[in-house]
């Protein structure tokens, strides 16, 4: 009895310890699986980690090759603007040097003007003379040319200077200077000798022409000149 007892309980321990040892293993190969599933995702994460390096690199690279190409444009911008600059002062320098030609040429074609105005009135008066003299007229004719008293006038209310110039003084702008009157009318006389004299007011600076005069003549600089005869 005792025997069988013993072997009973024998038995129920190796079957218990059967049974602990298949646990044993179960939970080894969920230990093995765990380990295997782990190793599969610190793989998994260990490419993510290199992807992201790689596209993090890419990236990097990516923004310093536009950064240079920025630089690069800002440069090239700036070298443009440069050379935008050196063209615009050359264009201006040129355009000086030609409007002062301009003026030099103009101021130079009035003075001959004046000059063959002055010169054909001494040879009328020569020609007068010697005709008077050949036909036995009076002396009178040696005389000089007897002068008139000519008004200029010129409505500005809102100017602050204004002059008359002209063939009868060589374009002095400062020569003649005008008086205004209560009414806003620029006045002032001379004596001019007989003859034809081309003439404008200078305003504030800017060149006008009389409103009243009706006769006027192109000059040098694509404007006219007004013209009276005395």
């Amino acid at each position: 009895m005792k025997n069988e007892e013993y072997s009973q309980e024998k038995f129920d321990f190796i079957e218990k310890l059967a049974s602990e040892l298949h646990e044993m293993q179960d939970l080894l190969r969920d230990r093995e699986n765990i380990k295997v599933e782990y190793e599969k995702e610190m793989s998994q994460r260990i490419r993510m980690e290199e992807e992201s390096h790689k596209i993090r690199t890419s990236l990097e690279e990516q923004l310093a090759g536009y950064g240079a190409e920025v630089e690069r444009l800002r440069a090239e911008l700036q070298r443009e603007i440069g050379e935008r600059q050196l063209i615009e002062e050359e264009f201006h320098k040129i355009r000086s040097s030609l409007e002062q030609q301009l003026a030099e040429r103009g101021a130079e074609f009035n003075r001959i003007t004046a000059d063959r105005e002055r010169i054909l009135q001494v040879w009328t008066q020569m020609l007068d003379d010697t005709r008077n003299r050949l036909m036995g007229g009076s002396h009178d004719s040696d005389k000089e040319p007897s002068t008139k008293n000519i008004q200029f006038e010129f409505p500005a209310p809102a100017a602050k200077v204004v002059s008359v110039v002209g063939d009868f003084n060589n374009w002095n702008a400062d020569a003649d200077p005008m008086e205004k009157d209560k009414e806003g009318v620029w006045k002032t006389s001379m004596s001019l000798k007989p003859g034809r004299y081309e003439y404008r007011f200078f305003v504030d600076g800017n060149w006008e022409n009389d409103p009243a005069c009706s006769s006027c003549m192109p000059n040098t600089f694509g404007s006219s000149n007004c013209v009276r005869i005395v």
